[in-house]
C-alpha cells in the first residue's frame, strides 16, 4: 500500500544546526567523528587538521571497512608527501591492498618501495602490474628480491628486469639477473649479450643458453660466433662446445655458409690438442686451410697429418688439391673430374650423365650412385679425355648446390713426353691426333702397344 503512495523524504533540519549540541552532549560518537571526515573532505588529507580528523575515525569499530581504508590511505598519501616514512610504515601496514583502486595503485606501489616493504610491493606489483612506478624504485625491488631464491625464477620479476632494461635502467645488477634468468628469442638474448658484454664478467650462462637455443632452433646470426668466441676461451671443453663446433662445421663444408675466421681459430686449436678428431671438423677445417694463400709451418704439418689419414682410407675430397706444394697427393686427384653436391645426410643420389665428344649433345642416359664419403657430402668421380665435355643431371629433389672440380693433370700433361699413367698417354694421343702431329701419333701408339703387353706380360708370370 506504501508503495502505491507518491512521497518526498525531506530534511526538517540541516546536521550543521545541531552539530554544536551534539559536540557538546555526545563529541564521542561514531557518527560526530564521521560527519567532520566529511565535511573536511579528510579523503583527501592535505593538512594537519583533515589528517588528524581522519585518524580520529580510525578509534570506532562502528565504521565501515571501506570508509576506514579510504581514511588511512588519505593518511599514507599526507605522510608520503611530507616524506615522514617511519609514520608512513606504519600506516601501510594497515592499509589492505583489495580496497586500492586501480587508478591508484603505482602511487601505492611507490608508497611501498620508500618504505623498504619490498614482499608487499612485489604482491602489488603482480597484482597491479609495475606502470607508472618510477623505475628508480623498480630497480632498487628487483635488486633486493633477486637474492632470494624463491622470487629470482618467477615470471614476475624477471618481466619487472625486462622492462627497466628496455626503459635503459641497465644497471649492472640488473644485467647481472636477466644474465642468469632471461629467456627470450635468440635475437632478444643476443642482444643483451651485447649490452652485457664488457660490463660483466661471468657471461657463462648468458652464453651456453645462446649456443644452445642456436643448436636447437637452427637459427644462425653472425653474432653468435662472438658469443661462442668468448665462451670457448673460458671452457674449453665440454658437450656445448663440442656440439657447436661439430654443428658449425656442418654448415660451413655442407651447407656452405659463411663462418668467420676465428671460429676456425679456436677450431684449430682444438684439433691440434686431439680435443676433436670427428671427420666433419677435419673437413671443414682443410677446407678453410685449402683457401689460404699460404699455411703456416704447425697448419701445413696438421694439414699433411689429415690428408694422409683420409687418403689412407680412401677419401679424396677434390679440394686437397690445394695442399700439393705440401705434401704428396695421389696422382688420380688430379687426373680425375669430380661431381661434388652436398645434401642431407643418408640420402642415396642417383646421377644421370653423358660424355660429349663431338657438337651434338648426348642424352644423360648413363647412371651412377653418388658416394656419400662425408655425411652430407656426396661425389662421383670421372675420367675425361681430350676434346670431352660431361654432361649431368641430378635429382629435381636435391636440396644442395653441385660443383664440378675439372682435371687439372690431364689439361697440364696432354701434350708432354712424360706420363704418370695410361690416361695420361691415351689423352696426349687424342691432342695428336687433333693437331695433325702424325710423326708423334704413331709414336705414342707404338710406346702404348709396347708398355701394355708388357703389362701383360708381367701379370700372365704372378698368375
Amino acid at each position: 500500500y506504501v508503495s502505491t503512495i507518491p512521497y518526498k523524504l525531506e530534511k526538517l533540519v540541516e546536521e550543521g544546526q545541531y552539530m554544536d549540541l551534539i559536540r557538546q552532549y555526545a563529541g564521542d560518537d561514531f557518527r560526530y567523528a564521521l560527519y567532520q571526515y566529511n565535511q573536511l573532505e579528510a579523503n583527501e588529507a592535505s593538512t594537519a587538521r583533515e589528517v588528524n580528523a581522519a585518524r580520529d575515525l580510525l578509534a570506532y569499530p562502528e565504521i565501515s571497512e571501506v570508509t576506514r581504508q579510504e581514511a588511512i590511505y588519505g593518511i599514507v598519501r599526507y605522510y608520503y608527501q611530507h616524506l615522514d616514512l617511519h609514520v608512513l610504515a606504519s600506516y601501510l601496514e594497515r592499509l589492505n591492498m583489495a580496497y586500492v583502486p586501480p587508478e591508484g595503485a603505482a602511487e601505492f606501489i611507490s608508497y611501498l618501495l620508500s618504505c623498504g616493504k619490498y614482499d608487499r610491493a612485489y604482491e602489488a606489483v603482480k597484482r597491479f602490474g609495475y606502470q607508472g612506478v618510477q623505475a628508480s624504485l623498480l630497480a632498487g625491488l628487483v635488486e633486493h628480491l633477486k637474492e632470494f631464491s624463491q622470487y629470482a625464477r618467477e615470471e614476475a620479476l624477471i618481466s619487472t628486469a625486462v622492462y627497466l632494461y628496455r626503459m635503459g635502467q641497465d644497471t649492472p645488477e640488473i644485467l647481472s639477473y636477466l644474465t642468469d634468468y632471461y629467456q627470450s628469442g635468440l635475437k632478444d638474448m643476443l642482444k643483451l649479450w651485447k649490452r652485457a658484454e664488457g660490463r660483466l664478467s661471468g657471461l657463462d650462462m648468458l652464453e651456453e643458453n645462446i649456443l644452445c637455443e642456436t643448436l636447437y632452433t637452427e637459427q644462425w646470426h653472425q653474432e653468435v660466433y662472438r658469443v661462442f668466441a668468448s665462451y670457448v676461451r673460458k671452457k674449453r671443453t665440454g658437450m656445448v662446445v663440442k656440439a657447436f663446433f661439430k654443428r658449425a662445421a656442418f654448415a660451413y663444408l655442407i651447407e656452405e655458409k659463411e663462418v668467420p675466421a676465428s671460429f676456425f681459430e679456436a677450431l684449430f686449436f682444438q684439433m691440434s690438442q686431439e680435443r676433436l678428431q670427428d671427420d666433419m671438423c677435419r673437413g671443414a677445417m682443410l677446407l678453410f686451410l685449402s683457401g689460404k694463400s699460404r699455411l703456416e709451418g704447425e697448419e701445413a704439418k696438421w694439414a699433411g697429418k689429415q690428408v694422409g689419414d683420409f687418403v689412407k682410407r680412401g677419401i679424396l675430397l677434390p679440394f686437397f688439391r690445394s695442399f700439393r706444394k705440401y705434401m704428396k697427393l695421389p696422382e688420380e686427384l688430379f687426373l680425375m673430374t669430380y661431381v661434388v653436391t652436398r645434401d642431407k645426410a643418408g640420402r642415396r643420389i642417383t646421377i644421370r650423365y653423358g660424355i660429349q665428344s663431338g657438337v651434338e649433345k648426348p642424352e644423360c642416359g648413363k647412371k651412377a650412385r653418388m658416394m656419400e664419403v662425408l655425411p652430407g657430402y656426396y661425389m662421383k668421380e670421372f675420367v675425361l679425355f681430350h676434346g670431352e665435355n660431361l654432361l649431368y643431371e641430378l635429382p629435381e629433389e636435391n636440396m644442395g648446390r653441385t660443383s664440378v672440380y675439372e682435371s687439372s693433370g690431364m689439361k697440364s700433361k696432354g701434350n708432354a713426353d712424360l706420363y704418370g699413367n695410361r690416361f695420361e698417354m691415351i689423352n696426349a694421343m687424342l691432342v695428336n691426333q687433333e693437331m695433325g702431329d702424325n710423326n708423334k701419333l704413331i709414336e705414342k701408339i707404338s710406346r702404348y702397344l709396347s708398355l701394355a703387353a708388357i703389362v701383360e706380360e708381367n701379370l700372365e708370370l704372378m698368375q
